[in-house]
């Protein structure tokens, strides 16, 4: 928002550099982002107050004119100027021999030199504010008050200083030059001075000319209403289009500059209507009908729907009640009578509006923060006594003022002992009193006819001669409670004022995060993989969860009571579906990449319990999928589509790094394709799983076309075991290995981890590799052959080919004896 000092100087005595004003501002919890000296750089002795006395033409040229301007001390000086808005008698900006000006030609400042314009020479310049240096207007010459005194220094009557300031939501009071000459008024110890709200009226009635009907009083908290006539709409004067300007609004008309005046001065929006386009004189604050159209003022036709709140006649929509209103009932130059509205809006439903017509103004800034319904009639009576100063028209007696329930003022209770308790520091109570009294709150020791049932039951160790009850201002409506007060004190005493002590207690012992840790351990180390992390909602539909066979008849999931979309309402017990949706959405984005993607989030599996609360168990769960071509595609080599391998070598790779020789056994899931899933085993016990998906899964994400394959972990359980297992340190060999090749027949469906768990039992095998798998009718009925490498290596020598052979000899017929193999012979 910006305030210009010279207007906040209107309210409250100011004697303080713009740099300390901001700081206080600031320090008080109400942020000046910047501020801008405007004109302070013009030369006093170069640029000052003139008059055109006089108009002649230019001899040479029918659009330029030849003005004799008045510059005081009995001296006039002709000029050159080309500017269609001179005139006799007008107070401008002038510019002698030697000041720095703007050439709007060249785009810099240049020093003014005497010109000889075709034939006739220019004593100086007549400026406009771009030339000026403190706007960007270059329409005409920059007018001054006809009552600036001639040859007075230019910047004593354009310098000012505007403060940009970032209002927080909570502070609806501060989108108001009055509620910032308020702040200043509290941190300086000033008083502020009220805007007057008189004005004369007629004998004629409001009522008996117009009648307004709110008929959603839960919308319109309150509706006031004056009317005025004979009105005469034109330009605003001078001083009125300058302080506007300067605040960031465009001057329009005297009319229209009020109601914009009087918002950005006491924060409560106005409207004035053209009261003869108004159909029957009759006002209805109603919801808009379906599909209902209104023509706003800036020339959009937009459709409405309830429960939108609009301003209308009996004819329809004339205004978008609280946002803008609309161009059916503008004020024009032929208006004589204008009907101006002040009136109060549910903000929420005002917020809902302006998001959904995607028109935010700042009346509907303003509403959308909680104006006081007291405003209102403040409000208008502040906008009709300017309108009839500035624009004439006599105003109607007894203005309309409909307000659909008066708002109890509170008494908030303010103890000397919970003051100190809540800051931590000594202030006297006296001047705490001083503070929120110089806010604007009204001490009350009368208590309030509610009983406070907590002092009721244990009684505050304060006294009642200690309590000091306050009312809150009628622009303060976000105070409501004692912390609210004493935050007042704390921000206007200042709060480098409250001393910097020790805590009173020892700072608690840090309490290590186990989980937390291990599961960042596990993105950190998956990610170094070339895996990307995704993070999703935990919902799904119903439909996401039949398809990838995460629905259990038996147990249903649980369903959210007030979901953000009626689809998405169930919590999820897999993160397949969600990892998929991703999946298909970047496949459509970029269909050559090669997608690796992990979430580690929480699944939700419903409590069969029958406890009193029946929470659902909720578990971490980590997935990984895989799809594309293994590689970039490229002239030297073919595109090969990652698969099963792909995501175990990475299920493996991080295992190990956790230390940890997990196995792979064999499972049918119709989630996955039948022979290429296999649970993930580790001490005899599941952790987790991994697959190529089936087909059918993939179709219901238009998938159909990709080979995907996914691992998932429990990491709970994860965590568990790898904080019972035993880390055992092993010496590392400085003796070679020596490998043999060998090609077992056993039964089919026979697991090859059991194999290489006889194998690893021995101590001088220290891997087993499988390399190839055969399967023909000449192995026998259901059979088939697994060829493997196996590496062998001792700690304490080099081993020879006859101690070899014996170990293989061994292995060999523990095997036999355990799972019935045989060596297939070459």
């Amino acid at each position: 928002m910006l305030v210009p000092l010279s207007w906040l100087k209107q309210y409250v005595e100011i004697d303080l550099p713009p740099r300390q004003i901001a700081h206080l501002l600031t320090m008080a919890g109400v942020e000046v982002a910047d501020y801008q000296d405007i004109g302070g750089h013009l030369d006093d002795n170069k640029f000052i107050v003139g008059e055109i006395v006089k108009i002649e033409p230019h001899p040479n040229a029918d659009r330029i004119k030849l003005p004799v301007v008045d510059i005081g001390a009995e001296t006039t000086v002709q000029v050159v100027c080309g500017a269609p808005n001179i005139r006799e008698g007008q107070k401008i900006a002038f510019a002698k021999l030697g000041a720095k000006v703007f050439n709007t030609r060249t785009e810099k400042v240049e020093q003014l030199r005497e010109a000889n314009i075709r034939g006739v020479k220019s004593q100086g310049m007549i400026c406009s504010v771009k030339e000026l240096g403190i706007g960007d207007d270059h329409e005409g010459i920059m007018e001054l008050d006809n009552s600036t005194e001639i040859g007075l220094p230019l910047s004593s009557v354009v310098s000012d200083v505007v403060f940009d300031i970032d209002v927080t939501p909570n502070r609806a009071d501060c989108l108001s030059v009055l509620g910032i000459a308020r702040e200043l008024a509290a941190l300086t110890g000033k008083t502020v001075a009220e805007p007057d709200l008189s004005f004369s009226t007629t004998d004629k009635l409001t009522k008996n000319i117009i009648s307004i009907d709110v008929r959603d009083p839960d919308l319109c908290l309150r509706y006031t209403a004056s009317i005025i006539e004979g009105v005469k709409i034109k330009e605003s004067p001078q001083w009125l289009q300058d302080i506007l300007v300067k605040s960031g609004q465009r001057p329009i008309n005297n009319v229209v500059d009020i109601t914009n005046y009087v918002m950005l001065e006491l924060n409560q929006p106005l409207h004035a209507f053209d009261i003869d386009s108004i159909n029957d004189h009759s006002i209805i604050v109603r919801k808009a009908i379906s599909k209902e159209k209104l023509t706003t003022l800036d020339g959009e036709q937009r459709e409405l729907e309830p429960p939108m709140l609009v301003i209308a006649d009996t004819s329809g929509a004339i205004g978008l009640a609280g946002i803008m209103g609309g161009s059916n009932s503008e004020v024009s130059d032929k208006t004589n009578t204008i009907l101006l509205e002040a009136a109060n809006f549910e903000p929420i439903n005002t917020r809902r509006t302006s998001s959904n017509l995607r028109l935010s103004t700042a009346a509907s800034y303003r509403f959308e923060r909680t104006l006081s319904p007291d405003l209102a009639e403040i409000g208008l009576r502040r906008a009709t006594a300017l309108i009839k100063q500035i624009a004439g028209g006599e105003v109607y007696d007894e203005i309309v003022d409909i307000r659909s329930k008066t708002s109890k003022a509170h008494n908030i209770p303010f103890e000397r002992t919970r003051l100190n308790q809540v800051l931590g520091a000594s202030i006297k109570y006296q001047d705490a009193i001083k503070v929120l009294e110089s806010l604007g709150f009204v001490s009350d020791n009368a208590m309030d006819d509610d009983i406070n049932l907590i002092d009721t039951i244990e009684p505050s160790p304060s006294s009642r001669s200690e309590t000091t009850y306050f009312t809150p201002p009628y622009w303060r409506t976000e105070i409501e409670i004692q912390e609210d007060l004493i935050e007042e004190v704390a921000r206007i005493t200042g709060y480098e004022a409250i001393p910097t002590t020790m805590i009173s207690t020892p700072i608690p012992h840090h309490r290590p995060r186990g989980m937390w840790h291990f599961k960042e351990n596990i993105k950190d180390k998956i990610s170094a993989l070339g895996l990307v992390e995704i993070i999703t909602y935990n919902v799904n539909s119903e439909q996401e969860l039949v398809d990838t066979y995460s629905w259990d008849l038996k147990n249903p999931p649980l369903s959210l009571a007030n979901p953000m979309t009626s689809d998405q309402r169930f919590l999820r017990p897999s993160l397949v579906a969600n990892m998929l949706k991703t999946m298909s959405m970047n496949k459509k984005l970029s269909r050559e990449e090669p997608l690796r993607l992990f979430e580690l989030g929480r699944i939700f599996i419903p409590n069969l319990t029958t406890d009193d609360f029946n929470l659902p168990i909720e578990k971490e769960s980590l997935i990984a999928g895989f799809c594309g071509n293994r590689n970039i595609r490229n002239w030297s080599s073919k595109p090969t589509q990652m698969g099963f391998y792909d995501a175990k070598g990475v299920l493996n790779t991080l295992l190990t790094e956790f230390g940890l020789d997990v196995e792979f056994q064999e499972k049918s899931d119709p989630l996955y394709l039948e022979g290429r899933a296999a649970n993930v085993i580790y001490k005899k016990q599941t952790i987790g799983d991994i697959g190529e998906l089936n087909t059918s899964v993939l179709n219901k994400f238009d998938l159909e076309e990709n080979l995907i394959s996914i691992f998932r972990v429990d990491i709970r359980q994860l965590h568990g075991l790898i904080g019972i297992r035993d880390r055992i340190y092993k010496k590392f060999s400085k003796y070679p290995e020596s490998s043999r090749d060998l090609a077992l027949i056993v039964d089919k469906d026979l697991p090859v981890f059991q194999i290489e768990a006889v194998f690893k039992k021995h101590k001088y095998v220290k891997d087993i590799f499988p390399f190839d798998i055969y399967t023909d009718d000449s192995l026998g009925s259901n059979k088939k052959s697994v060829a493997f490498q196996v590496v062998f290596q001792s700690v304490k020598d080099t081993l020879t080919a006859e101690q070899i052979d014996r170990c293989m000899e061994d292995v060999l017929n523990k095997l036999q004896r355990s799972i019935k193999v045989e060596m297939r012979q070459a």
